[in-house]
């Protein structure tokens, strides 16, 4: 190694800006354009060496921090790993760098040598040589080194291969390196790395929700603590979100359990990343669960005062100030204009009359025509910016769909047609409903262009169930109970049935009592769907409708996370949150078999309900087995609203995806926590279904090696084989949770074929 030495890409160096020259800011050539060079990694050692290549003697300090003023040209990110004592940095041989994830902690790791970037082989490569080179680029502790070519393959040379270090080297050039350019592999070998300063920004929802930030391996929230509309605009660009932003006055994070990273973010003018901006150091906060910061992002159009993003007064931002839209030939068509503008799904309806309530600003539209082609807003026609003839109570407003989807439909492309409302999804009224409505729902599904309108419930009722039966058994009073929901018949779950339940049902269908309850499939097993219908009665009813204490979690697509309803005299009801905390929780999770509550989000977060609110003021002590057992106020004796309905996440809230939404490593969330699943025994059964299941196609491919995409995260499920008639992942026989039996690279990575594009 002592005889090698690189050739620099950049042919002149120069001082500027200083007294003389040999004082001011370092710049480089590079292909005939001078550029200024990045101070994070540049010390003493190198502007010594840098001092005797110019003949300025030796360097009397370094300063940073634009102290010279700043460039107007390019900022290179150059790493000089001098000793000191060379007498220019071309001999400084020892440059690297991480590239492909966007960040200088993280990528396919690159050394500088002859003149050229060039790869490193994975041979020999571990976690002992990652962390070298996290610590090498002050990047903190090494967390990953993924699979060779993660982060993509390399178009150089390939410089090193068998690097061997202990691991306590403060450079990779102190470790065991086999020589320049000697190697047998190719760039799909290429190493990559991911360091604990590997920092990332996301918005949950895409363009909206929970601002959150990657660092040291985990997904945390950043608290909204002296957050201001600087701040936002700046993260919605850096999202490539719009042009502006703003924040929630107040939000709650996804996960109770997650870290509040970060804390009194307060971006300037001038800076260009969130990583730019002065706040709080990493994990220190003064935030409470209701301060996390919520950001929606937008170039033009907003939707305000609705309770959510997707629903409000229409306002648009001109000349640096938001304004109102005046209703006068506002219609469902101007609506989804701004809904589409938004990522808000489909427009539910329009609304006229200041229903949102009246701006507070100029009103900047009136009489807009909207085109079912206009992409934004401002494309439409109008009157003119200003130019309008409405009052205070004359401002347009909208409720979008937020999300769209298609259920009961014998492909993924057709169906009966549900919005999401906040976090609840609803079904829609067949009255007005007509082909152009469709043509938007087959587009945001990528579902072509719309066949046919069917009204009259064609794909069932978004209803609860209308009859129940007895099958398999020896006459019509004995048998396997089962209930019809949506035209389809199904069984029901026995962890909760009891004698009581019995006895309701023996009654309901004119068959006495109840003489025993027998489960474990004694009646055999059913083929349709497993029902999870918790029946609380007491046993005196004479039919399970009047069981009103019955529960239920709804609003997050799983059992046991969402807003919570009891039934009640025929009726689902939501109940209040006065008085209500974990504890209470913990009951609900309990009797639902659901695990351990992991935490009460705020109030209306899974959508606020639209029947009774039937429980207030519900006190527990956190032993109890059922809700039942806990101080109830009494049933319908409330003076809240549906703004403050109760919800619940359980420990048992299951989620799945793929990293890349049709693609990528199979994650489940269990436990609070995203994990992997192993690809043992996985066929082409498995894959289908979860393809399906995601509405990302009906067929997919396992890759035969993957690597997590974090290696800290849990091997949650091994083992899956899903049979021809599961209906979701979860039925699919598998190893018990946290048991599986597989390296880092047999983490299942699925490829599906896509979303169909069979039209409705």
């Amino acid at each position: 190694m002592a005889g090698s030495y690189l050739h620099l890409p950049y042919t002149e160096l120069r001082l500027v800006n200083g007294s003389d020259p040999c004082s001011g800011r370092v710049e480089l050539k590079y292909l005939d354009e001078w550029g200024t060079v990045c101070d994070a990694s540049w010390d003493m050692r190198v502007s010594n060496v840098l001092c005797r290549q110019l003949n300025c003697g030796s360097a009397l300090a370094v300063v940073g921090a634009d102290w010279f003023g700043e460039g107007s040209d390019p900022v290179r990110a150059d790493v000089f790993d001098c000793q000191g004592n060379e007498t220019r940095l071309s001999a400084c041989h020892r440059s690297l760098r991480l590239v492909g994830s966007g960040s200088e902690c993280a990528g396919r790791l690159e050394v500088f040598h002859e003149g050229s970037w060039g790869t490193v082989c994975d041979d020999s490569w571990d976690l002992a040589e990652a962390q070298v080179v996290c610590r090498q680029l002050q990047c903190g502790e090494a967390l990953s080194d993924p699979v060779p070519a993660w982060f993509g393959p390399g178009t150089g040379p390939i410089w090193l291969d068998e690097v061997e270090c202990l691991g306590n080297e403060t450079s990779l050039w102190s470790c065991s390196l086999k020589g320049w350019g000697q190697q047998s592999c190719g760039h799909k070998e290429d190493v990559g790395v991911v360091c604990s300063e590997f920092k990332e920004i996301r918005l949950n929802e895409g363009c909206s929700g929970n601002l959150e930030v990657f660092y040291n391996g985990t997904w945390g929230n950043v608290c909204m603590n002296q957050m201001d509309s600087d701040t936002a605009t700046l993260i919605c660009q850096e999202l490539n979100c719009g042009k502006s932003g703003s924040v929630s006055p107040e939000a709650t994070p996804r996960l109770a359990s997650a870290k509040n990273w970060l804390d009194s973010v307060t971006c300037r003018t001038h800076d260009s990343t969130l990583w730019n901006c002065p706040s709080s150091p990493w994990d220190q906060n003064d935030c409470n669960s209701f301060e996390v910061a919520e950001i929606t992002c937008s170039d033009s159009v907003r939707l305000v005062d609705g309770g959510s993003r997707c629903a409000g007064r229409v306002e648009v931002l001109h000349e640096g100030q938001w304004g109102a839209v005046c209703d006068d030939g506002w219609d469902i068509i101007d609506s989804m204009v701004v809904c589409r503008e938004l990522g808000c799904g489909v427009a539910v309806e329009a609304k006229r009359n200041s229903q949102f309530g009246p701006g507070s600003g100029p009103i900047w539209m009136d009489e807009v025509n909207c085109s079912f082609s206009d992409i934004t807003l401002k494309n439409c026609r109008s009157d003119g910016w200003g130019k309008h003839n409405c009052e205070d109570e004359d401002h347009a407003g909208v409720i979008c769909s937020g999300q769209v989807k298609l259920v009961n439909g014998i492909h993924l492309c057709s169906g009966r047609v549900e919005t999401l409302c906040g976090k609840t999804w609803d079904t829609v009224c067949d009255a007005d409903f007509d082909l152009q409505d469709a043509e938007v729902v087959c587009r945001e599904l990528d579902c072509g262009v719309p066949v046919e309108v069917l009204g009259a419930a064609a794909f069932g009722k978004g209803e609860a169930y209308t009859e129940l039966r007895l099958v398999n058994g020896s006459d019509p009073c004995s048998g396997r109970v089962e209930l019809k929901y949506l035209y389809e018949w199904g069984t029901v779950c026995d962890a909760s049935w009891d004698m009581r339940v019995s006895n309701v049902l023996c009654r309901q269908l004119n068959c006495g009592s109840a003489l025993a309850v027998v489960g474990a499939d004694w009646f055999g097993e059913g083929s349709g769907p497993v029902r999870a219908d918790v029946f609380g009665c007491q046993g005196n009813e004479t039919r399970l409708s009047a069981c009103h204490r019955s529960l239920r979690l709804v609003g997050s697509g799983s059992e046991c996370a969402g807003r919570l309803e009891v039934f009640h005299e025929g009726s689902w009801g939501t109940v209040c949150d006065d008085s209500w905390d974990l504890t209470e929780a913990q009951v609900v999770c309990r009797q639902l078999q659901c695990g351990e509550a992991l935490s009460v989000p705020v109030p209306a977060w899974f959508g606020p309900g639209t029947g009774p609110i039937w429980l207030d003021e519900v006190e527990c002590l956190g032993n109890e087995t059922s809700l039942w057992s806990c101080s109830l106020k009494g049933w319908g004796r409330q003076s809240c609203g549906h703004k403050e309905d109760v919800g619940v996440v359980c420990s048992e809230f299951k989620e799945i995806r793929l990293t890349e939404g049709c693609s990528g490593n199979l994650e489940v969330f269990y436990n609070g926590t995203w994990g992997n699943v192993c690809m043992n025994q996985m066929d082409s059964d498995t894959v289908s279904l979860i393809c399906q299941e995601l509405n990302c196609g009906k067929s997919g491919s396992v890759s035969p090696e993957a690597t997590p995409r974090l290696a800290s995260a849990k091997n949650w499920l091994d083992s899956v084989t899903c049979r021809t008639h599961d209906s979701t992942l979860w039925n699919c026989p598998s190893s018990p949770w946290d048991q599986n039996d597989c390296t880092a690279f047999e983490v299942a990575d699925i490829t599906c074929s896509g979303k169909v594009s069979i039209t409705i």
